[in-house]
């Protein structure tokens, strides 16, 4: 079975066709919304757990090295959290970018030209350089701990 996004036509479907788009892309907004405040909460959630391994690090000279491993560990664990919250999110808006196609204007679509054209720089990016900072100093405390001895 093939999958698609619209089921009927507007002829198919009848008077209410614009309204119930309208609808339902609303509600594909709430749920990228929804979706990005879960991301938040997972890169505070990362955030949190890496800054107490560093502190408890810079408190604890005689951490082991499983413990510099288990950050990152837990930082790779979080950059394929932000990996996947960027494929849902790109599919919630190619969703989103064809809901669109049918109604009056094209918002989404729009801001996008708008950010192509002034070089924005995905967030993704930018979210992704904070684990690869902790990875950084976690191989930098493991680097000690060898040279140390």
């Amino acid at each position: 079975m093939e999958e698609k996004l619209f089921n009927f036509d507007k002829e198919q479907y009848g008077a209410d066709f614009q309204a119930h788009i309208l609808e339902q892309w609303k509600t594909a907004l709430e749920m990228s919304n929804s979706l990005s405040d879960r991301r938040a909460a997972a890169n505070n959630f990362f955030i949190t757990i890496n800054s107490a391994l560093v502190a408890f690090f810079s408190i604890n000279s005689n951490h082991t090295l499983a413990a510099d491993i288990l950050g990152i560990v837990l930082c790779i664990v979080w950059i394929l959290t932000i990996q996947n919250y960027k494929t849902l999110n790109a599919i919630k808006f190619e969703i989103i970018n064809k809901l669109e196609a049918v109604l009056p204007a094209s918002v989404f679509q729009y801001e996008w030209h708008l950010a192509k054209i002034r070089k924005y720089r995905l967030l993704t990016l930018l979210e992704t350089f904070i684990p690869y900072i902790f990875i950084c100093t976690y191989g930098i405390a493991i680097l000690y701990m060898i040279v140390k001895g």
